[in-house]
């Protein structure tokens, strides 16, 4: 039973490493995108379509729905950084939750 257990927390780990990936990833990948926005690039190098092809997936629908809201979509990056730190957190705690109830589970039978 001890090893189910251990087998449980080493699921948990790995999910808490790979969403804190995800999350510095996606930090990394706005803020990158911010200061190449800021820097007044050329738009037609290669850095600049490269950075705006890896970012605008995430982008385009927080700066639609920010232009709805009547918000500046100039602030979508930070928008995308808040929602992706908000979504790795509720991740994390809905498997480890399901990952302690099944481990409770498994110790009671």
């Amino acid at each position: 039973m001890d090893s189910f257990i251990y087998v449980l927390a080493m699921i948990q780990m790995v999910v808490w490493y790979a969403v804190a990936s995800a999350i510095i990833a996606v930090i990394a990948l706005m803020l990158v995108r911010l200061i190449i926005t800021y820097a007044d690039m050329n738009p037609f190098s290669r850095t600049y379509t490269s950075m705006r092809s890896m970012s605008d997936p995430l982008i385009n629908p927080v700066r639609r729905s920010l232009a709805r809201a009547g918000v500046d979509p100039k602030y979508a990056p930070l928008v995308v950084i808040i929602v992706a730190l908000v979504a790795g957190y509720f991740t994390v705690r809905l498997f480890a939750e399901t990952l302690g109830a099944i481990g409770g589970i498994a110790l009671s039978i």
